[in-house]
């Protein structure tokens, strides 16, 4: 990881990176762990600063992200022994294994709501959160007709049950849901493509948010921008493939998320090719 970015670490990321490296040395002695639900901004620290938890020897414990479904956008660290490799099959081999070693971590609960008022992901976060309910015991909420799918830890899941019964002013039950094993919801996604002059962060971000270079420039000033979770730091920063982009909307700047596939093809003309998906 880049040292400025490790720099700009709080003191809570900063336990949660010795954590995950107590969790690797237990998983090296034959102790499967798992943490709770992490942000997308906690993994990719987690990734990068710890990067050597990843890698693929087959004596090395099996490390991967999971929030119990393939998409997830929240995820749980999972560390398991070496031998746990031995299992793994083709396709979702670690999630077969996830689910082997850890049966209950991840437990979906349907919220139904009353269908008087159209609810919205915040009115659900915000409601589990007025009860005291820690953002790190939820995983994603899925929004849908019916209400929302939740993902919670073990611990929580009958005090959600038992204690949400009202969303503003909208009636609520909850209840168990047992989800196909190949469940999966992806996000929504807008693709943009686009030429840009340079893979620096300020042109790309001029052709993603639809806005002049200037702007772009004036948006990371003012640190409404961020670039894999941090707060943009420089206009001139470079942008790869896979990289998170994200900034406010604000007047002549569009704003959204967006996620970097591809930055490198020349044109005819020298400039390069944009390949990127919004969030919608």
């Amino acid at each position: 990881m880049d040292m400025n970015i490790l720099s700009r670490l709080t003191d809570d990321e900063m336990r949660l990176l010795k954590r995950c490296e107590e969790l690797f040395s237990r998983a090296e002695n034959g102790v499967p762990s798992v943490t709770q639900f992490l942000s997308p901004r906690e993994q990719y620290i987690i990734r990068n600063r710890l990067s050597a938890m990843f890698l693929t020897d087959e004596s090395d414990p099996l490390c991967f992200f999971f929030g119990g479904y393939p998409s997830a956008q929240r995820r749980m660290l999972c560390t398991l022994p070496a031998y746990c490799r031995y299992t793994l099959t083709d396709g979702d081999g670690e999630i077969s294994a996830f689910r082997a070693e850890f049966p209950h971590a991840i437990i979906p609960l349907r919220i139904r709501s009353g269908g008087y008022v159209n609810l919205t992901h915040r009115d659900f976060l915000g409601a589990l959160t007025g009860l005291g309910i820690d953002r790190s015991v939820m995983g994603d909420i899925i929004t849908d007709d019916d209400g929302a799918i939740i993902f919670v830890c073990e611990t929580i899941a009958d005090f959600i049950k038992n204690e949400l019964v009202y969303i503003g002013r909208d009636k609520v039950k909850v209840c168990d849901i047992a989800l196909p094993e190949d469940f999966d919801r992806a996000p929504d996604f807008e693709a943009v493509r686009g030429t840009v002059a340079s893979p620096r962060l300020d042109a790309v971000l001029s052709e993603l948010a639809c806005c002049s270079r200037e702007t772009a420039k004036t948006v990371i000033r003012q640190g409404l921008c961020e670039h894999n979770y941090f707060t943009a730091a420089a206009a001139d920063a470079a942008v790869s493939d896979g990289d998170v982009i994200s900034c406010r909307k604000t007047s002549g700047c569009k704003g959204g998320k967006f996620i970097i596939d591809s930055l490198d093809e020349l044109t005819s003309k020298g400039r390069i090719r944009l390949a990127a998906r919004r969030y919608t």
